[in-house]
C-alpha cells in the first residue's frame, strides 16, 4: 500500500537491483514510484503499466505479499 511506503521499503530489495511496481489496476503504481524515487533517486523503479491484472494477462508469475 501506498501508506507504508517508507525508507524500509527499499531495504527488501538490493541495492543494485530494480525495484518493480505495480498495482491492482496500474493508476497507483506510478505514484508509488515517485515517492519511492524521493526516498532514493539512484535506484532503478520499473512500473508495469496495467497492474497485476496486465501482468497475470501475460503470463507473469506473481507473489502475493512479497
Amino acid at each position: 500500500p501506498i501508506a507504508e511506503i517508507n525508507a524500509d521499503s527499499l531495504t527488501q530489495v538490493a541495492a543494485d537491483q530494480p525495484i518493480y511496481i505495480l498495482c491492482g489496476g496500474g493508476s497507483k503504481a506510478p505514484r508509488a514510484a515517485e515517492l519511492l524515487d524521493g526516498l532514493d533517486d539512484s535506484r532503478e523503479y520499473v512500473v508495469l503499466m496495467g497492474g497485476t491484472r496486465a501482468a497475470r494477462d501475460a503470463g507473469l508469475a506473481l507473489e502475493q505479499g512479497a
